[in-house]
Order: structure tokens, then C-alpha cells, then sequence
């Protein structure tokens, strides 16, 4: 979605006839004019996006307003455009005529015991947003938001750090036309009793938007999908079924064409009942998005263990996981669930994790989730 440079927040016509109008002006700031504020909030929230929000904590725009003043009665909507875009030109030229002494500055730090521009993460705890905005995303009620949950679940018999993943997955990264095949008959459209149809949602190499497409199952027989930019599956999901309620089979999502390649992540089964969705506890944060998650939980059987959310540059080779949350503990058998007053911010090209950590040996399988809504 376009982002403006202009945009009319107020419009008033006096008793008189006249018209009183207000404004937000996006500038760009000129390369001697630049001053970083990471503590930025705009005027106008709901109209920016994440391109706009960045920039302007970043220094290179400012959002400015401006107030038109009284216009005699008569004057048109297009002719007050006019008026606005002439003054925006103005302000812009303003701008780029200022040197303030601030411009350079702010953002530098001393290291190594020389002044130095600072690179800040990508990671960021932001002034969050409240629950009414949460609330509002979740009724698609704030244009260009999102909400969901991931969710997910992982065996384990050691004292090591793991996704909660219900079956292993691993990434292409780069574009490519895939295929979708179960191990089962059964999951068959149109009349197979298990899995008939899957969604798959996918992200391309670069993360630029999430994407999804309808696939017809075939059983046993690869079916390849349509589009060639599958680089990063999110999740699949049975989205219809026969007779039995789920899939049959374990639906595995194939690197190549008529089911070559391998795995790269599965709708797993038990004893034949399959579980209709990946259950990979993850999230794709799409480049120029921000994500911000409300809640994380996670619970188990028989194993004491900590859970935490991690954050990695998926673009960025080599990069390990991070954690981005405090540890939490729960007891054996028991489930707990970990709240984010303020809000987590993760910014986007990004991947997020729910990972866990059993404290004992024992066999054991640990469940767990996540809520998030991004813009």
C-alpha cells in the first residue's frame, strides 16, 4: 500500500461560510538535516505505514503539521489542494535549507574512544500499542493490520534448546515451483474420506509479503503447485476434508516438481489421524512490517522446562537465534502463559520461534504458542 505525503486530518467550515484545515506533512530530510528519534510516534498512526514510521524514527522524514487557516467561503476541495500541495513544496524547501546542530548527532556514541555513528537492532521493545488497537487489528478493524497465533508442538528426550516444531523443517530460501504429496490415498480431492485440500502460505526470497495458494491433493501422486516464488512456507492447512476429519497421510511440501527434492515441512499423522496443520510454532515477520506479539504460553506432561521466543534475520546467512524474551519457567505437567503488556516489537525481514528448554531427560512432548498482530 502507497503511503502519503499529505494527508487532511481535519476539516472545519465556520458558522461564517469560511474553512479551517488542518494537515500532516511528510518531509524528507535532506542528508545535513538528518535526526535520528527512536522514540518517535505519529500524529496520525493509522494512516502511515512502516516505510513512513521507520524513516521518520530514523531522521530522514519529518511529519510535520500545518494548519491552512480560515479560507473565505466558496473555495473548492481541489482548490484547498492545491493550497496544501503548494504550501507542502514550501515546507520542503524550508527544510532543505535547514543545518540544525543537532543533525549528526543524535545517533552517535563514543567507541573505542572515538565519536561513531551507532547501529541499533532490528529488535526493539516500541511503545505498544493497547489492547483497544490489538482488539481492533484482531476485527479487521485497522487497514493493512493482521492478527494470528502460531502454535505448535515438539518431542523431546533431552536437555537441549528446540523449536516447537511437531515435525522437522527446512527453508529453500530462494524461489522455486514446488509440489505437495501425501503418503496416503486417502487424502484425495474430491472424494477422498482424509485431507482433500491443503492451503499453503509462503513468503518469496526477499520476505516482501506473505502469500498463499490452494492446493487440490492428489494421495499418493505429487501435485505441483503454481507458483514458482515459494521460498519460506509459514504453515500449511488442511482446509477440506471427507469423511474422516483430517489426514490420513503426512502431507509433506517438496522442494521439486512431482514430489522430487525433499522435505521441507510436513502436516504430520499419528496412527493415521493427522493433525490438519504444520503445528510449527513460527512466524515470518515480512520485510518493512513490524510484528507485535501479545502473549507467549507452553505447557508438557512430564518435564519441568523454560520457554522464550527468539528472532533471526532469515536473509542474513550465518545469523543464530536470539533470544527476545525473558526465560519462563513452568512445573511438570503443568502450562503457563507469559503476557506482553507493552507489546513485543520485532521489525521486519525477521523469523520468530518459540523455543524450549526441558529441564530433565525424560520423554516428553512440550506444546506452546504465540499471538501476534503486524502492520
Amino acid at each position: 500500500m502507497s503511503e502519503p505525503t499529505i494527508y487532511v486530518q481535519k476539516g472545519v467550515t465556520n458558522p461564517d461560510g469560511s474553512i479551517d484545515v488542518t494537515a500532516i506533512f511528510w518531509l524528507t530530510a535532506p542528508s545535513n538535516a538528518v535526526s535520528p528519534n527512536e522514540s518517535f510516534q505519529s500524529v496520525a498512526p493509522g494512516v502511515i505505514g512502516q516505510t513512513t514510521l521507520r524513516a521518520c524514527m530514523a531522521g530522514t522524514m519529518v511529519e510535520q503539521t500545518y494548519t491552512l487557516g480560515a479560507q473565505p467561503a466558496g473555495w473548492t476541495d481541489a482548490g484547498i489542494e492545491a493550497l496544501l500541495v503548494t504550501a507542502y513544496n514550501a515546507a520542503q524547501t524550508a527544510l532543505g535549507a535547514t543545518n540544525p546542530a543537532t543533525a549528526g548527532l543524535v545517533g552517535a556514541g563514543v567507541i573505542g574512544g572515538s565519536w561513531t555513528p551507532v547501529t541499533t537492532t532490528d529488535f526493539y521493545l516500541n511503545p505498544a500499542p493497547t489492547v483497544a488497537v490489538g482488539l481492533a487489528v484482531s476485527l479487521g478493524l485497522q487497514p493493512g493490520a493482521t492478527a494470528g497465533k502460531a502454535t505448535g508442538y515438539v518431542s523431546t528426550s533431552a536437555q537441549t534448546s528446540v523449536v516447537v516444531a511437531a515435525t522437522p523443517v527446512t527453508q529453500p530460501g530462494t524461489n522455486g515451483q514446488r509440489s505437495i504429496v501425501s503418503t496416503s490415498a486417502n487424502d484425495a480431492w474430491p472424494s477422498g474420506t482424509g485431507a482433500q485440500q491443503v492451503t499453503v502460505y509462503y513468503l518469496d526470497q526477499n520476505l516482501d509479503s506473505i502469500a498463499s495458494e490452494v492446493v487440490n491433493l492428489n494421495g499418493t501422486t505429487p501435485v505441483n503447485l503454481v507458483n514458482t516464488t515459494t521460498a519460506f512456507a509459514e504453515l500449511m492447512v488442511v482446509t477440506k476434508v471427507g469423511t474422516l476429519g483430517y489426514n490420513n497421510g503426512t502431507v509433506n511440501l517438496m522442494t521439486g516438481l512431482a514430489g522430487a527434492g525433499s522435505v521441507i515441512m510436513s502436516i504430520a499423522q499419528h496412527a493415521g489421524v493427522g493433525d490438519n496443520t504444520t503445528n510449527v510454532c513460527q512466524h515470518y515477520v515480512a520485510a518493512g512490517r513490524t510484528c507485535v506479539v501479545r502473549s507467549m504460553s507452553s505447557g508438557d506432561g512430564v518435564d519441568a522446562e523454560v520457554f522464550y521466543l527468539t528472532a533471526v534475520n532469515p536473509l542474513v546467512a550465518g545469523t543464530p537465534l536470539v533470544p527476545i524474551t525473558e526465560v519462563v519457567n513452568h512445573e511438570a505437567g503443568d502450562n503457563k502463559q507469559f503476557m506482553f503488556p507493552d507489546g513485543l516489537a520485532v521489525v521486519g525481514p525477521a523469523l520468530i520461534q518459540l523455543c524450549i528448554r526441558p529441564l530433565a531427560s525424560t520423554a516428553d512432548t512440550a506444546y506452546g504458542g504465540f499471538r501476534w498482530f503486524e502492520s
